[in-house]
């Protein structure tokens, strides 16, 4: 185990936390790098935020969750989903 995670890594673990529990090493990689970074905590909130608000969101349409993004919005996710 790395004491210093980069924050693309903290990243990666931050969201999979979201979903599945992460193992004792990898949490505590990311806590230490949480402790240390402002940027990756602030993404921490957001990611937890998003998750949150779509969860309420599924929860109230009953799963029949439909979401509309305008063009403009579809294109700049399309083209930056290219770029990885």
């Amino acid at each position: 185990m790395s004491a210093l995670v980069s924050c693309r890594k903290a990243s990666r673990l931050a969201s999979t936390a979201i979903d599945r529990p992460l193992p004792l090493l990898k949490r505590i990689e990311l806590r230490l790098h949480l402790a240390m970074c402002s940027a990756c905590r602030a993404y921490r909130r957001q990611i937890t935020l998003i998750d949150r608000l779509v969860r309420s969101k599924r929860d109230h349409d009953d799963g029949d969750m439909e979401f509309h993004l305008d063009p403009v919005a579809r294109k700049r996710i399309s083209e930056a989903l290219r770029r990885r």
